[in-house]
């Protein structure tokens, strides 16, 4: 990672450090959660830049930058994630936004125990803002993504 970018992330890390967002259905409780993966989705009629920080232990596994257009009367914008690093984990990880290379954004810590079995979390940039999370149930019946999870990486 590039001394601007390690700069830029600490100091996000530092101005969200209190931030925490809410969770959903709990998991069962001798059951660790999987992320599948994460999104964001721009609703604004103007096109914005988000970051995507996906950190373990306050390590960055991954760092996605996507820019995404503005809403049209039709569609809407979205940017998904599922990097190799959290692909079929039951780490625990901090999720963090940002919008326009601000120097605010939103963090979630995902707390194992407040989530579903299989999960993943999205987040909505309104009025160039970031509102969320939004926690989504991942029915392992149906998709066979989380079926066999790891405590590790996917590198090891």
């Amino acid at each position: 990672m590039s001394p601007p970018r390690l700069i830029a992330l600490l100091s996000v890390l530092v101005l969200l450090a209190g931030c925490a967002g809410p969770a959903s259905t709990p998991a069962v409780e001798d059951e660790s959660s999987v992320l599948r993966d994460v999104y964001v989705t721009n609703r604004d009629d103007v096109s914005h830049t988000v970051d995507i920080v996906v950190l373990h232990n306050e390590t960055v596994v991954h760092w996605t930058t996507r820019t995404l257009s503005a809403r049209t009367e039709h569609a809407v914008d979205t940017a998904r994630i599922a990097p190799p690093e959290i692909a079929n984990t039951t780490r625990s990880y901090t999720v963090m936004i940002r919008v326009d290379n601000g120097t605010d954004g939103v963090r979630y810590d995902l707390d194992d125990r407040s989530l579903p079995a299989c999960y993943s979390i999205g987040a909505d940039v309104r009025d160039g803002t970031v509102e969320g999370p939004a926690i989504a149930h991942w029915n392992d019946d149906l998709y066979d993504y989380c079926g066999r999870p790891s405590n590790g990486t996917a590198g090891g």
